[in-house]
């Protein structure tokens, strides 16, 4: 009997370890669960963030596209004629009018200027940039290269580049 009760403790034992890898197993198993579900919730989460993001710029641009077209009779009118458009989508995306100057543009234009697109950021950048470019572009002379367009790239940061043929 002595033996018969060794085999039965020995029996119970390897059921009780049993049990315990079993209930180890299982609570491993709802860990991982858990942490495929949390995983699974941040990236739901990041996707809607960026979504909502993208919806962000998306909105951004169109509405500096707006604020361009309604700066652009005014521009016109004061010898400032767009001639090219570029816009570049990415992290930070940016757009680059490029202008023909017919006319100087005097403080007094400037300011009257300004005065028409009051509150029109997108406006004020382009004009304090067109000026900026008017003043530059008198001092610099490139060979006999004459003073052809200015580029401005309303990105981060701003540029203003001048062309000269």
């Amino acid at each position: 009997m002595a033996f018969g009760s060794f085999l039965d403790k020995a029996k119970d034992s390897a059921n009780a370890a049993a049990d315990k890898a079993k209930d180890s197993a299982n609570a491993a198993a709802d860990k991982a669960k858990d942490s495929a579900n949390k995983a699974k919730d941040s990236a739901n989460s990041a996707v809607s963030v960026a979504t909502e993001k993208a919806g962000n710029i998306s909105g951004l641009i169109s509405s500096m596209i707006d604020d361009i077209n309604a700066a652009l009779p005014v521009l016109s009118d004061n010898g400032y004629k767009m001639n090219e458009f570029e816009m570049e989508l990415g992290l930070i995306p940016s757009f680059k009018p490029h202008f023909v100057i017919s006319e100087e543009l005097t403080e007094e234009k400037q300011v009257k200027i300004l005065a028409a697109l009051e509150g029109n950021k997108v406006a004020t950048l382009l004009v304090k940039s067109l000026a900026q470019a008017a003043e530059l572009q008198k001092t610099i002379k490139v060979g006999n290269l004459k003073f052809a367009e200015v580029e401005i790239e309303a990105s981060l940061p701003p540029k203003v580049t001048l062309k000269f043929q």
